[in-house]
């Protein structure tokens, strides 16, 4: 399965993204989330980047927590920029 959605959330709704990642999953959508999907040892931020760049839907889980969030935010605006 090929990654389609990016997931930009906070770290604190994460019960919740790990419950919409299995969700999409299980009717065959793939996802993106950085942490299933950054290889190990490379660049964080660059391969959050290329994460955006590469899927062609960015879904923005909103909530007090990634409002407040600064990573989400940058995510955000690459995600407008690509």
């Amino acid at each position: 399965m090929s990654a389609k959605i990016f997931i930009s959330y906070s770290r604190k709704d994460q019960e919740f993204v790990d419950q919409l990642v299995a969700d999409l999953e299980a009717h065959g959508v793939g996802v993106w989330v950085d942490r299933g999907d950054i290889v190990a040892g490379a660049a964080w931020r660059q391969q959050i980047v290329e994460g955006i760049k590469n899927c062609p839907v960015f879904l923005l889980v909103l909530s007090p927590n990634s409002i407040e969030s600064g990573n989400v935010n940058r995510e955000l605006t690459l995600a407008e920029r690509y």
